[in-house]
């Protein structure tokens, strides 16, 4: 499991700036397991869990919820947050799960499968699931605009800085895949599985929080750390995004409309 995010500011800023999973993603994840395996549910893993935005929409449905993540900094945000009492945090590997054999009825991995050892973490959850149990794998890619001001060019300058940062070097490779493939290159560990495209979230933001975000990327970091001759590469970027308004007097406060489009694929346990 890469581990790209083990600084505690990076960590403070990605629990403050990063979605929290949608409901329907939910609803989608729940119908597929309820189809052969009735509740009550007894326990999920919600692993590479973060700071805890994905593991706390699963609490009403299981009675034990294990949030599992390789970074320090990243569970002991988790730990400092508000969240439900049937959810608990522990640092772990996906590839090698703290859980019995046959005893989770839920995986699931909320933007963060692509930095598995995929062959490993499928292996785990071959043996930790019970028969009929699933794991599901969801992430989301952004299209970004500025539909108060259709004359500017916004969103053509989001596309070419996410483009050049994806060129670096410092851009990992499996965050690329993500965004050429949506997981389509994946294969489950199990002959039963699914694909749901379907959940579109609309968000309004200000460029404020979209650098925010920028600003947690681990590609984004670590250019930085890489170029130190290069200034101060965010506010840079903050100003060419500013600039590309038709309007630029409300500067980071101008409203921007994210859309994202959420990816989940799911496979089940065969029940013998």
């Amino acid at each position: 499991m890469q581990r790209l995010f083990e600084d505690k500011q990076q960590a403070s800023c990605y629990a403050n700036s990063r979605i929290e999973t949608p409901s329907e993603v939910y609803a989608k994840i729940f119908a597929y397991l309820e189809q052969q395996k009735a509740p009550p549910h007894d326990l999920a893993l919600d692993v590479g869990c973060g700071t805890g935005l994905s593991a706390g929409g699963l609490a009403g449905k299981f009675k034990r919820i294990i949030g599992i993540d390789v970074s320090e900094s990243m569970i002991a945000e988790a730990l400092a947050r508000p969240h439900p009492d049937n959810v608990s945090f522990q640092l772990g590997q996906a590839e090698a799960l703290p859980a019995e054999d046959d005893s989770v009825d839920l995986i699931t991995s909320a933007s963060a499968s692509h930095y598995f050892d995929r062959d490993k973490f499928f292996a785990e959850a071959k043996r930790v699931l019970k028969p009929g149990g699933v794991v599901a794998l969801f992430a989301y890619l952004p299209t970004i605009s500025c539909p108060q001001q259709p004359e500017s060019r916004f969103t053509e300058e989001y596309d070419k800085t996410i483009q050049f940062f994806a060129d670096q070097p410092t851009w990992p490779q499996t965050v690329a895949d993500v965004m050429k493939y949506r997981y389509s290159n994946y294969v489950m560990p199990f002959p039963e599985w699914t694909r749901d495209d379907t959940v579109t979230i609309d968000q309004e933001w200000t460029i404020e929080r979209l650098m925010a975000i920028y600003g947690s990327l681990p590609g984004v970091q670590g250019y930085i750390r890489e170029n130190p001759d290069k200034g101060d590469v965010m506010k840079q970027l903050e100003e060419t995004l500013v600039g590309s308004l038709s309007d630029p007097s409300k500067g980071i406060a101008t409203s921007i409309r994210v859309s994202w489009g959420s990816f989940v694929v799911m496979s089940r346990k065969p029940i013998v």
